[in-house]
C-alpha cells in the first residue's frame, strides 16, 4: 500500500506541517517508500535526521535514524539497527505526523549531547518534555 497515493489529503497535511515547522526538509520518494530528511545544526555538530514513513502510515509508527554524524559511545534509547527510541507505544496514533517525529528527534539529539557531557540519560520517555500536537481534522484521517 502506498499510503500517500491512497490518502492525498493526509499527504498534503504532512507536507504543509513539515514546510511550516521544519523549513528545509526534503521529502524523498524512492521505490514506493517515503522518507523525510532534515539537517539539524546544534552548537556541537550537524546532524542528518531521516524519518521513514511506514507503508501503513499513519497506523504504524515511523522509524527515525541519525544518518550523520556517527553517534559516539552507543547511546541509550536507540535500537540495534540504529533507529531512535522516541516515544512510548501509547504516544502515537493516526494523528501523529512526521512533524512530531522530527520534534522528538531534535529533543533526542539535545539529550544525547548532554549525555555526552556526562549528564544522565532519562530512564524512560515518561516524564520528559512532551511535545503534543493538535488532533487532525476528521476529514484528513483515513480509516483502515
Amino acid at each position: 500500500m502506498i499510503w500517500f497515493k491512497n490518502n492525498p489529503q493526509r499527504f498534503e497535511v504532512e507536507k504543509k506541517l513539515l514546510v511550516r515547522f521544519h523549513p528545509g526538509v526534503k521529502i524523498i520518494i524512492k521505490d514506493g517508500q517515503m522518507s523525510v530528511l532534515k539537517e539539524l545544526v546544534t552548537s556541537k555538530d550537524i546532524y542528518l535526521i531521516e524519518a521513514k514513513y511506514s507503508d501503513r502510515h499513519p497506523y504504524s509508527p515511523m522509524k527515525v535514524f541519525i544518518r550523520e554524524p556517527y553517534l559516539k559511545n552507543t547511546p541509550p534509547h536507540q535500537y540495534g539497527e540504529g533507529r531512535l527510541c522516541l516515544h512510548d507505544e501509547n504516544d502515537v496514533g493516526p494523528e501523529t505526523t512526521a512533524k512530531l517525529y522530527l520534534d522528538w528527534a531534535e529533543q533526542w539529539i539535545h539529550i544525547y549531547e548532554r549525555w555526552l557531557e556526562g549528564k544522565p540519560w532519562p530512564n524512560t520517555n515518561r516524564g520528559q518534555i512532551k511535545i503534543k500536537q493538535k488532533p487532525l481534522a476528521k476529514k484528513y484521517r483515513k480509516r483502515k
